[in-house]
């Protein structure tokens, strides 16, 4: 499955900005509600780090067969951007810095570095981010502290 993520435009963040940001529940999410998917091929410009296509490759064998087919299918068809950053999953330390030098009360409204990871390159590139995770990024306490970024967590896709 790297190979199919591999030949998609992999950008910097200083290259991208205006976005939808796509968490890895998010897609795992879509691929199995086809409105979804079909919403978000819809969708202007797609992007997501280099990070979260980590986050889904080691979720490969936990993907059925099925879905992991839809999945390659999906971004062979649409223009994914991938954002590359030099942080992989589990590397805690530099996930903390990664999003503290974007702001430095960041982890104070979303308690785990590796979630903050997406909402951090979305206040750098300003990007609304599209996400499941109910506990830690859509929850109001998290879109309150966005406004002043001018940026939003979604968890579906109004056309």
């Amino acid at each position: 499955m790297k190979e199919i993520f591999d030949k998609e435009k992999h950008v910097i963040i200083e290259e991208i900005k205006n976005t939808n940001l796509i968490d890895t529940c998010f897609f795992i999410y879509a691929l199995t509600h086809p409105k979804e998917l079909e919403d978000l091929r819809n969708l202007k410009t797609i992007a997501t780090t280099s990070f979260n296509v980590e986050e889904i490759l080691n979720l490969k064998h936990e993907i059925k067969a099925g879905l992991r087919h839809i999945l390659k299918r999906f971004v062979e068809e649409i223009d994914l951007n991938i954002i590359d950053i030099d942080i992989k999953p589990g590397e805690r330390e530099k996930e903390r810095e990664f999003v503290e030098k974007t702001d430095k009360n960041l982890l104070e409204h979303v308690h785990d570095p590796s979630d903050a990871i997406l909402v951090a390159v979305g206040i750098k590139t300003h990007s609304n981010i599209y996400t499941r995770d109910k506990k830690h990024l859509f929850n109001p306490e998290l879109e309150n502290y966005l406004r002043k970024y001018n940026i939003k967590i979604l968890n579906i896709i109004k056309n």
